[in-house]
């Protein structure tokens, strides 16, 4: 009686991690809610009004644009933000 129970009990944990895990995980905007003026590029000044809420995530803010920031033109195109400052070398 008691192995079915235990088995049982295994289950429900393990069940309940993965919904867990997804409860947890909060994408950042999307790149529309960040380029506030619509032309195409997000600047710093975009970036960090995005990030006021989170104020954790603003202290960062400029580290985290440089990073996202590819070819250091001082603006995010779609693309750069999409690789949220991943490095395009494939073996990076």
């Amino acid at each position: 009686m008691r192995l079915p129970i235990l088995l049982l009990a295994a289950l429900v944990v393990l069940s309940a991690a993965p919904a867990q895990a997804a409860a947890r995980f909060k994408p950042g905007p999307s790149f529309a809610e960040v380029d506030l003026n619509h032309d195409g590029f997000v600047t710093l000044d975009e970036f960090q009004a995005s990030l006021a809420a989170k104020p954790k995530m603003l202290k960062s803010a400029d580290r985290l644009f440089k990073k996202m920031d590819a070819n250091h033109d001082g603006r995010v195109d779609k693309q750069e933000f999409g690789r949220r400052g991943k490095r395009s070398h494939p073996h990076a």
